[in-house]
């Protein structure tokens, strides 16, 4: 929603907003099952929230959840996994441009789930902080460059394959003759 200045330099990345109830305040698609090993990762960069969460779920509460910390340089936090969830599961962060709060977060796992497979991204108030009471209208959080794909760790970002603005919803898979290095692209994988 053109919320932020990104980590390429455009005016393009979309504020999660909040709303005034208790809950997780999240964004998430619902991706087709690769039945692999796969990482999403995205940049982030906080709002009025410190902390963010990703969640990779092969089901409603089949998954796992990561917390990473925005601040001093970044860090990973807590993994809360879920029973029957992903296998394997690790996470990551890096900061994009050293004191521009961006952070690119990823986390990776392996399914076996023959179905749907989600993924989300959170604001939080800290480690394991993904339920808090919002408040109306503040940008819990900022994102850019949210993309999925095959194997153990995030590729250099790719920008959006379609004709359209880098905020549209793209279902497509840039496939190479390695499917290791499949991805699905886009700056607004989740809908945002």
């Amino acid at each position: 929603n053109n919320a932020a200045t990104a980590p390429d330099g455009t005016v393009t990345a979309t504020a999660l907003k909040e709303t005034a109830v208790t809950q997780a305040q999240y964004t998430q698609q619902n991706v087709s099952n690769l039945c692999s090993t796969v990482t999403f990762s995205t940049f982030i960069k906080a709002g009025t929230r410190p902390w963010a969460s990703l969640f990779l779920s092969d089901g409603p509460f089949n998954g796992n959840r990561f917390y990473f910390n925005l601040s001093g340089g970044g860090s990973v936090g807590s993994n809360v996994p879920n029973l029957l969830g992903f296998t394997n599961v690790s996470a990551s962060i890096s900061e994009s441009s050293p004191g521009s709060g961006w952070y690119r977060c990823s986390i990776t796992g392996t399914s076996t789930y023959d179905g749907t497979i989600s993924v989300s991204i959170a604001g939080a108030t800290g480690d394991l902080g993904v339920t808090y009471t919002g408040v109306n209208t503040n940008t819990a959080i900022y994102i850019w460059g949210s993309q999925l794909q095959f194997g153990r760790r995030p590729s250099i970002y790719l920008a959006s394959l379609s004709s359209g603005s880098q905020t549209e919803f793209i279902e497509e898979y840039v496939t190479s003759a390695s499917p290791s290095t499949a991805i699905i692209p886009s700056s607004s994988l989740l809908g945002y």
